[in-house]
């Protein structure tokens, strides 16, 4: 499906916020007094890193990104005010799709200044195999020099749709950004899919300003959270230490069950999966759970809940799963066979699948 369809199965041996990659877009037992995965969220308090806290904007999104393991700094300190550089965008991006997978061993130089020695030359060999990462008119890469926003919409849009062009800009998607401009397309792409609301009072994107690394983690979780995403699962991060992985596997529609109400629509059927990640392992046994009630599909308009549910009562959860555990559950909704099914967890956005 993309390079991303790598992550689907290095998820899967590790247990996330449609049809286009990477969207890195979509569950035993469970103790009935298992606190519900958003209620533990939300107890939490945010403090990802020794320099973040909950005063920081983007302090839940670093926490996420800790969370699925997409940042390790040397330091122990996150720097959310540090700029991202065109060496730690490859690092970023590659973790997204091959989440778990060591830097990819650099045997050659990918550019004239990126020496096989350098911290981050086999992420940008890597980027540079895939499309990802081109270097300037006179051959090189600049490892080290700041991306700009505009150029960071190009890098993400490359990652979620390889081999295609930026789109066709038509209109101006903020105002500082013109319809000639080299990442209009790209920008413009990332408004359509909500993954950037501007700067300030969201006129203006700031084109040429310097990503801060706490704008970017807020970029790649949004970015995760598209429809068909990297992986085959979305990434909810409990505290910025322990997370799961949320994934379907099937929405199928299938025989009224004796003694059920007739249906209005049809019956559909759907497997969900909850997956351990990132060293969720609650040494008292407790479980993380997402409860049905967060279910809903929607359909030319209206909304339709579960009217039954797997073995699991009432929860779908993960119990001590330390490394590799996953349970499984379904839903029945009595709902037409085309729509929309959305999980939305409290204080979290909504995930949505099409079906």
């Amino acid at each position: 499906m993309l390079i991303i369809a790598a992550a689907v199965a290095m998820i899967a041996m590790l247990a996330e916020l449609g049809a286009r990659p990477p969207n890195l877009a979509a569950p035993g037992s469970t103790p009935a007094a298992a606190p519900a995965l958003d209620e533990a969220r939300a107890a939490a308090p945010c403090s990802p890193f020794p320099d973040v806290n909950g005063s920081n904007q983007h302090c839940r999104d670093i926490g996420w990104l800790r969370g699925v393991g997409l940042t390790r700094p040397s330091d122990g300190l996150y720097h959310s005010g540090g700029s991202v550089t065109r060496g730690s965008m490859t690092a970023f991006l590659f973790r997204l799709v091959q989440p778990g997978k060591p830097q990819p061993r650099c045997t050659s130089k990918p550019f004239p200044d990126v020496p096989t020695t350098s911290t981050y030359c086999g992420y940008i060999a890597w980027a540079k195999q895939h499309g990802i990462a081109h270097g300037y008119s006179d051959g090189t890469y600049r490892p080290g020099n700041a991306v700009t926003r505009g150029a960071m919409a190009t890098y993400l849009f490359r990652i979620a749709n390889p081999g295609k062009a930026a789109p066709k800009c038509t209109r101006k998607p903020f105002r500082d950004v013109a319809v000639g401009d080299a990442f209009c397309g790209a920008i413009s792409w990332m408004v359509a899919n909500g993954i950037t609301k501007g700067v300030g009072d969201g006129t203006n994107y700031g084109t040429t300003s310097p990503v801060t690394r706490g704008a970017m983690a807020s970029f790649l979780r949004h970015l995760s959270a598209l429809p068909g995403a990297v992986s085959d699962g979305f990434v909810l991060s409990i505290d910025g230490r322990r997370a799961v992985v949320v994934s379907l596997k099937n929405i199928r529609a299938i025989p009224r069950a004796a003694g059920a109400p007739a249906a209005k629509h049809r019956y559909l059927q759907v497997t969900v999966n909850v997956r351990g990640y990132a060293g969720l392992d609650d040494a008292a046994g407790r479980a993380y759970r997402i409860d049905t009630s967060h279910w809903t599909i929607t359909a030319s308009g209206a909304s339709y809940r579960a009217v039954a549910q797997g073995p699991m009562a009432g929860t779908l959860g993960v119990r001590k799963v330390g490394s590799g555990g996953t349970v499984a559950g379904t839903l029945v909704f009595d709902a037409p066979a085309h729509g929309t099914l959305t999980l939305t967890p409290s204080g979290y956005d909504p995930i949505r699948w099409k079906f």
